[in-house]
């Protein structure tokens, strides 16, 4: 029953052309039934260690990460043209792209840097971190609340609101392409420090972006 049970999965492991891997099975299974079930795409291992180790699994996971990187990345311009935009709007001033590349997160250097980061899971998944000039979310808080924030604790909220904004609006634009997402509360930070901190690790696009010529980074990570 159980082995009937594993061969139905296989139908749709091999239309999405994956593997079943399982882990520690104490029951002797006939090495015909063994060979048939690994030309269906479903492998027996002793471990969990030991399927992490296998060449072929590790192939599989490597092409898997890559797929879903580039559908990560295929979506880049959603999220730079609505943090473009909600930015825009909310300070008055012009955006305008300097560079980007495939990287870990690189540090402007600077030391007014503020930022935030939200998770994003569903069609597609990651975490979008977004970094800017403390000049930017002052900026943003004349027009937010009617005031320019002073204290870091203020900034900090101004930053998780228009933050929610711009992950609001590219969410709504990704639902008009059918792919849906749901999104985490932001997390701000009040230095550059922290942001990198929560992004070790971590290989993603960074956009490096100039807003009335104040240094703004977004960077898309899965």
């Amino acid at each position: 029953v159980a082995l009937e049970f594993i061969m139905s999965l296989a139908l749709n492991n091999m239309r999405y052309e994956a593997c079943i891997a399982i882990c520690g099975l104490k029951v002797k299974i006939n090495p015909d039934k063994i060979d048939l079930c690994k030309r269906s795409g479903i492998y027996f291992f002793g471990s969990v260690a030991e399927c992490k180790n296998d060449s072929l699994i590790r192939e599989y996971a490597n092409k898997y990460q890559l797929a879903e990187h580039k559908h990560l990345v295929a979506q880049l311009p959603v999220f730079i043209n609505a943090a473009i935009e909600t930015l825009s709007s909310l300070t008055g001033g012009e955006a305008k792209r300097t560079d980007y590349k495939v990287t870990t997160y690189n540090k402007t250097g600077q030391n007014d840097i503020m930022g935030a980061m939200i998770n994003f899971e569903g069609d597609v998944s990651g975490v979008v971190a977004l970094c800017f000039s403390k000049m930017i979310v002052k900026e943003a808080s004349m027009m937010l609340l009617g005031e320019e924030s002073q204290s870091d604790e203020e900034l900090l909220d101004v930053i998780s609101e228009f933050t929610n904004i711009i992950a609001g609006r590219a969410k709504a634009v990704l639902s008009e392409h059918n792919l849906s997402i749901g999104i985490s509360l932001p997390k701000a930070c009040r230095s550059e420090d922290e942001i990198v901190a929560m992004l070790v690790g971590k290989q993603g696009v960074q956009v490096n972006l100039l807003l009335n010529n104040k240094p703004l980074i977004l960077f898309l990570a899965h």
